[in-house]
């Protein structure tokens, strides 16, 4: 028994060493505008040999046993997930069973991560580290804007729209398992400063930053505790406020008159994820 767990970690550990994702220096992955932070994505969920990527994983995830370690690995997964999902996409934007496939793959690691959050929520109060909660509140900006721009790639196509919003509900429940575990001070803070950030615009347009803005305020006061709901209700009303002030400015800046001209720039983003497998 001893020894063939020992062929089995020396196999993890080449694969580990050979796996693509594993390789330092790699680009790193943008999905439509979206910076993933995935170096390199590897091997998709439509190849034969995809189960050697999770068996790597599910390796890591035998040597990570503290739970916020463990929240990290899986929220990194997630993300891995989404890059593999873009690349199938963007290669195989109508092959259902190719996209099934890979949303699939990202619904289960989703899943996986608001397990994990449930664990921590059971933790000492202040468990959870202050990197977790801003890299959770960022990465559920980041990934609703994701899948809200495959969704509106797949507006007259019925049924690959509704697996992204099969993806999109599976996001909204982890956001909400967010709520539920993190302080309710300190997650607000955290979607403030990501949903204002002027380094990480949350999208171009001003209606779909607010059909954001929207999804991720109301999925997180659906799951936080009653005592708390009304702190992202005022959060959700400063956003969507401070949104459409800027929207109203911006018009009126840009409306030319007689003798004047206007100049409009705007920003690029750019997201940090903790570390990489």
């Amino acid at each position: 028994m001893l020894r063939r767990a020992s062929i089995y970690a020396s196999f993890l550990l080449l694969l580990g060493l050979f796996n693509p994702i594993a390789s330092f220096g790699a680009a790193r992955w943008t999905a439509s505008g979206v910076d993933l932070d995935v170096e390199n994505v590897g091997m998709l969920p439509t190849s034969p040999f995809y189960f050697l990527k999770e068996l790597r994983r599910d390796f890591m995830r035998m040597f990570t046993k503290d739970p916020v370690a463990e929240a990290f690995l899986e929220l990194q997964i997630v993300n891995e997930t989404a890059a593999e999902l873009k690349k199938v996409q963007e290669f195989k934007s109508n092959d259902v069973s190719a996209i099934t496939k890979s949303i699939e793959k990202y619904k289960a690691a989703q899943k996986r991560l608001a397990a994990k959050l449930d664990e921590i929520k059971k933790l000492p109060k202040g468990r959870a580290s202050s990197k977790l909660v801003e890299e959770l509140a960022t990465k559920a900006v980041v990934h609703e804007r994701f899948l809200s721009s495959l969704e509106d790639e797949y507006v007259n196509q019925e049924e690959l729209k509704s697996l992204t919003e099969s993806a999109k509900q599976e996001l909204g429940k982890t956001t909400k398992s967010i709520s539920k575990t993190v302080p309710s001070d300190e997650l607000v803070r955290a979607v403030r400063r990501t949903l204002t950030s002027t380094t990480t615009p949350v999208a171009s347009d001003d209606i779909k930053k607010q059909e954001i803005i929207e999804s991720i305020v109301s999925n997180l006061e659906e799951g936080a505790p009653e005592s708390t709901k009304e702190k992202f209700i005022e959060l959700r009303n400063e956003l969507i406020s401070t949104s459409t002030t800027t929207s109203t400015d911006i018009i009126a800046t840009s409306t030319p008159t007689v003798g004047t001209s206007t100049v409009v720039t705007t920003s690029t983003e750019k997201v940090q994820l903790p570390f990489s497998l």
